[in-house]
């Protein structure tokens, strides 16, 4: 009896040094995606709603099923997370951005919020903002600058 648990412990311990073992959310390898959003050449400073989303590309072969997203700081830049991890898997990616004022603790707080740049970035079909993650990308590949409203 004894041999059997511990012959399937020992089977045990190897299925699970299998790749993918233990890795439940099945992401994969996940690649740094830090940049800048420019809005005619400057950082955008206002706003309490700032986002960058990435959005598979399948027309390029991305099949992702994860969104990778981060906030964008006063000073226009953003770090992509996916899953709460640092990162995003490579691939093509079409970009959302949302820069928006949104009332908070007022009277209006169900106000639309109002954008503060094209509606048109919020939406992959409208947006023309695309990247590339790959392992080694050159510096500024994932700098975005967004048109004048």
């Amino acid at each position: 009896m004894q041999r059997r648990r511990t012959q399937f412990s020992v089977g045990l311990v190897v299925a699970c040094l299998a790749p993918g073992c233990g890795s439940s959310d099945e992401l994969g390898k996940l690649l740094p995606v830090k940049g800048r959003i420019l809005f005619t050449g400057k950082p955008i400073t206002s706003g309490n709603v700032r986002s960058v989303t990435l959005h598979a590309d399948r027309d390029q072969g991305n099949t992702t099923p994860h969104e990778p997203r981060g906030e964008i700081d006063k000073d226009g830049n953003f770090e992509v997370f996916t899953a709460n991890r640092p990162g995003a898997p490579p691939g093509h990616y079409k970009v959302t951005v949302h820069f928006m004022d949104s009332p908070l603790n007022t009277r209006e707080m169900y106000a639309h919020p109002k954008w503060l740049i094209d509606e048109k970035y919020g939406d992959t079909k409208t947006s023309g903002l695309s990247l590339i993650v790959v392992e080694k990308p050159a510096e500024g590949a994932y700098d975005l600058t967004i048109a004048t409203k």
